[in-house]
């Protein structure tokens, strides 16, 4: 029930008014009600097995297809009520500050890594996508100095290897921005910036839209801050090609350590 009804109806159940409700998600660190109801769920979610998820979803849409349209709506609505945007800008700021970026993420999330590393390679900037866990995550994330970045994508269920590494990049210094659905996360005491977003899909894995979104407003405050740098990055990266059609190698923007 809670994680569906308003701040009035949990009120009324708890036998307090409406402002001792939102003082409440204040004190546990949640902007409102609204937010600490996600919070809630997203955490029950996180509990259940893939089988269960869909058990969970099985019924409360009647076509799954305008069903996924209507909770991506939904959860768009929270992301805009609920991201911080100055976290946003934080992390702009630590990813055109960092010599080198290494991003990864687990499961279906590995996808708004991608966006972000194209997306940033073309800038001319040094990001690499680690789409591999174990032993090369670890090796990958070892590298890592005082002058990098590691970005981190976590939905759902937290995989021990992604909070390994959260713990050697922070180790080693380098600065940790952590993407995730969950402020219980044991990555958010690792992290330098933590946003966190609404995920809930319809069926039996997460929605990565609200990432995607996130990914897209992140590197759009990159151009902004960068400047002429790295806002234009079609028409800089057309002379990539050589008179014989062959690719040169992109310059890559070089950054003053720390």
């Amino acid at each position: 029930m809670s994680t569906q009804a308003t701040t009035a109806v949990i009120a009324e159940r708890a036998g307090v008014n409406a402002s001792t409700v939102v003082r409440t998600a204040h004190a546990l660190g949640f902007d409102g009600w609204p937010a600490l109801r996600s919070g809630i769920r997203t955490r029950y979610l996180a509990t259940l097995s893939a089988h269960q998820v869909l058990a969970e979803h099985n019924g409360s849409v009647s076509d799954p297809v305008t069903g996924a349209i209507q909770q991506d709506l939904r959860n768009l609505e929270a992301l805009a009520h609920g991201l911080d945007v100055a976290d946003v800008h934080r992390a702009a700021h630590l990813l055109l500050e960092s010599r080198r970026v290494v991003v990864t993420g687990s499961g279906t999330f590995a996808a708004p890594g991608l966006q972000l590393t194209h997306t940033c390679t073309t800038l001319g900037l040094d990001f690499i996508l680690e789409r591999h866990g174990g032993t090369q995550l670890a090796n990958r994330v070892a590298t890592l100095t005082t002058d990098d970045c590691f970005v981190i994508f976590s939905f759902w269920r937290l995989p021990r290897e992604l909070l390994a590494a959260a713990r050697i990049a922070r180790d080693n210094g380098a600065r940790v921005i952590v993407v995730t659905d969950r402020r219980s996360s044991q990555l958010v005491p690792l992290a330098d910036v933590t946003m966190v977003i609404p995920s809930e899909g319809v069926a039996a894995l997460p929605s990565i839209t609200p990432a995607i979104v996130v990914v897209h407003a992140l590197t759009a405050k990159m151009g902004w801050i960068g400047g002429q740098e790295v806002r234009g990055p079609h028409q800089p990266h057309r002379s990539h090609l050589g008179t014989d059609g062959h690719l040169r190698r992109p310059r890559l923007i070089t950054r003053t350590p720390r």
